[in-house]
């Protein structure tokens, strides 16, 4: 019986790191957030101060021992996108990292022409990055690019 269970066990661990391998490192993920005070097109803020100075946390979290855990570990790249007369929903984007750029796809649904009354707010979203993974985080660029 035990080693029905030993192969079970190989079995299972053979197929977990086999699917492990299939999975797409490069890839992302974008999370809806705010419209803080970024620059324009995009700001990576790497420090509490950072997220403080653009209004991505207040100044009562200052002193959050797991607020500092996460920025030593990780980056965020908050971004806008569309505005005018356009507003991308989550589900149309998706992102990854390919050399120093993050590319940010969008598979607009319509390519219709612009209304002439009011206008669509941009997308504001953000992006974790993982520091120890990208070490030249702070050198990657932005860029969007639009699918129909």
């Amino acid at each position: 019986m035990k080693q029905i269970f030993y192969i079970f066990l190989l079995l299972v661990t053979a197929i977990v790191n086999k699917l492990n391998a299939q999975v797409d490192k490069s890839k992302l993920i974008i999370e809806a957030n705010d419209c803080y005070n970024i620059k324009y097109p995009y700001e990576i803020v790497d420090n509490i101060n950072g997220a403080l100075k653009i209004g991505a946390i207040d100044s009562t979290k200052i002193k959050n021992i797991e607020l500092k855990k996460y920025y030593y570990e990780n980056a965020d790249v908050f971004f806008e996108i569309g505005g005018g007369c356009f507003m991308p929903y989550l589900d149309e984007l998706s992102t990854k990292i390919e050399n120093d750029t993050i590319k940010i796809y969008w598979n607009r649904e319509s390519n219709e022409p612009c209304s002439e009354v009011g206008e669509a707010v941009p997308f504001c979203g953000k992006i974790t990055i993982d520091k120890r993974k990208y070490l030249n985080y702070k050198k990657l660029r932005l860029l969007k690019v639009y699918k129909n």
